[in-house]
């Protein structure tokens, strides 16, 4: 099974992690984390402003996933490949799963985990 998962480092995305992998199998299931960095601005009399925000929304992505896979079983966490996004995660992470036919998280209010 492919499980696609959104975090943020929100509550929710902390308990969708934790009850994924209490569903999957090191032994052939995989999990895609997916996080969708918000836009970061700087002044623009800052020298190298879109580079300096590029690695900015790198590191907190990397922080994301990090904090995600930490999360995880031992036996999952080689099995983890991460997608950084570039848009609305409500739109994003619906046409992921069906792209690759992953099980996403939806909440009660109807928005994606």
């Amino acid at each position: 099974m492919r499980a696609l998962i959104g975090v943020d480092g929100s509550a929710g995305a902390v308990e969708a992690v934790r009850q994924t992998a209490a569903l999957l199998s090191a032994d052939g299931d995989s999990i895609t984390l997916y996080f969708s960095p918000p836009e970061i601005r700087l002044p623009r009399h800052s020298v190298h402003v879109t580079d300096l925000a590029d690695r900015a929304r790198q590191a907190l992505a990397r922080s994301v996933f990090d904090e995600a896979r930490a999360l995880l079983p031992e036996r999952l966490r080689s099995r983890v490949q991460t997608v950084v996004g570039g848009g609305d995660p409500r739109d994003e992470l619906p046409r992921m799963t069906l792209h690759w036919r992953a099980r996403s998280s939806i909440t009660e209010n109807g928005s994606f985990r």
